[in-house]
């Protein structure tokens, strides 16, 4: 079975909405996940810029 990716971008910091919007992309997760398996939600979290500015710029 090929890996099936879904991927969404935080808005206003609601990580939740993303996932679940990310899981409502990937359909019914019964007929996609095999009793028993193990699944891994690797998010990937960044932080944008702050008011304060970046700490670490590339020069």
């Amino acid at each position: 079975m090929k890996p099936i990716v879904s991927i969404e971008r935080v808005f206003d910091q609601d990580t939740f909405a993303a996932l679940t919007q990310a899981f409502r992309r990937l359909g019914d997760l019964a007929e996609l996940i095999p009793p028993g398996s193990r699944i891994v939600v690797k998010p990937n979290y960044v932080m944008g810029p702050t008011e304060r500015g970046i700490s670490n710029p590339a020069r």
